[in-house]
């Protein structure tokens, strides 16, 4: 099944086809702001999310040769995929964000209602990134997706071929995600209002944002779980810091090793002077993935747990561009002064880092060389694209 197999008139020009894409993709950005707009409303009950939507969706089916697939769109299920539970974007469209964070309990409903690849799947308010999506190119193939059940309680199976890895995360939680705020304040950001701004992690002596960096591990972490600790950086730490973002769904334990599958690229630069994103093919590539763990049922089965952002190549095992973005870098906490000012680093913190700090960031990185940042959209990348130190395979596997 492809994206837009639907569109296969024999003697549509390459024009003609271009035009139709990008109005297909507006209108699949439309559907998005409906549901981050529904998210964020209050709920009486949560049991609800599937079923108060279900109306529209089978409406708009209706009138197109689109599937409506527990919330998501058969001919853009790949970016439809793409959603998260955000560690500080605000939402604001045509009402207020009236969902209470701090009275829902539980992040994952007490009964399953819809697949884990569904943003119905979770309690709170959802995010999608609407300023890129017409900018997303698949790079994964979707085998088959099918739901069944009723129109307030569904499952699904989606089979995807991609290119995965493997690895571990050391998640820090959004703060909408309340389990995880009881069990691990220090690695959950702060309530979005009135702190923007200072969402910033503190990890073993060292902070970052969340949207700008993760913690990752290829190797399972020496000390298990204990390495969500806030103990010092030692040269012998499991966890090192990834350009991009990791958005949990879910409370997931550092010693569980995860699956990452890319779904879409993209080429993303900014400017310095002007901060507008680029999309030049010389841009460096931004890899969205999701993140999986197996469901114990089935060989070759797995469930959503989170959506990992790479940044900057890092998902091909490069760190290009890095140097273009001054403001997004790793310091040392405990410097905000009296007047709401974060002090940059000084010469000497950055000697240290250069010095001590390779086995947490991102030094080592810019020494693997470069690679070709072109590319064949909506197919799989050539493995040619891949640092030798990555270990990527193609794989298909079915998601529930």
């Amino acid at each position: 099944m492809d994206d837009f197999e639907y569109f296969d008139h024999p003697d549509a020009t390459d024009e003609e086809f271009q035009d139709h894409e990008f109005w297909a993709r507006m209108k699949h950005q439309y559907w998005c702001y409906i549901i981050m707009d529904y998210t964020h409303r209050g709920m009486t009950k949560s049991k609800d999310r599937l079923v108060a939507i279900a109306g529209i969706g089978k409406a708009l089916s209706r009138h197109t040769k689109n599937r409506y697939l527990a919330g998501l769109w058969s001919e853009h299920f790949t970016t439809g995929l793409l959603w998260s539970i955000a560690h500080n974007e605000k939402f604001a469209m045509s009402t207020a964000d009236t969902f209470d964070v701090e009275k829902n309990e539980k992040i994952r409903h007490e009964q399953e209602l819809a697949p884990s690849w569904s943003w119905a799947s979770v309690t709170a308010p959802v995010m999608y990134a609407t300023n890129e999506l017409l900018n997303y190119d698949r790079i994964c193939i979707i085998v088959n997706v099918n739901v069944a059940g009723n129109i307030d309680n569904q499952t699904g199976r989606a089979q995807i071929r991609g290119h995965t890895r493997r690895g571990y995360i050391n998640a820090v939680y959004p703060h909408s995600i309340r389990e995880a705020a009881a069990r691990f304040p220090h690695m959950t950001t702060t309530n979005l209002t009135g702190t923007l701004g200072r969402e910033e992690t503190n990890f073993k002596d060292r902070m970052f944002h969340p949207n700008d960096w993760f913690l990752f591990s290829e190797k399972p972490p020496s000390t298990g779980s204990s390495d969500t600790s806030t103990q010092r950086l030692t040269t012998h730490g499991s966890f090192r810091l990834v350009r991009g973002s990791f958005k949990p769904d879910q409370i997931i334990d550092p010693a569980q090793e995860i699956t990452f599958v890319a779904i879409a690229q993209q080429h993303f630069g900014a400017q310095l002077t002007t901060r507008l994103p680029s999309h030049k093919e010389d841009d460096a590539l931004k890899v969205h993935s999701i993140a999986l763990v197996p469901t114990g049922k089935a060989e070759g089965e797995y469930r959503r747990v989170g959506l990992a952002i790479w940044e900057e190549c890092a998902w091909y095992g490069y760190l290009c561009g890095w140097k273009d973005a001054r403001d997004r870098i790793v310091e040392k906490p405990g410097r905000w002064t009296e007047d709401g000012q974060w002090t940059k680093e000084g010469r000497l913190d950055r000697l240290g880092r250069r010095l001590w700090w390779d086995d947490l960031e991102y030094y080592e990185e810019t020494k693997k060389g470069s690679h070709q940042h072109a590319y064949e959209a909506n197919c799989l990348p050539e493995m040619g694209k891949y640092h030798k130190k990555v270990n990527v395979k193609e794989t298909t596997l079915v998601i529930v």
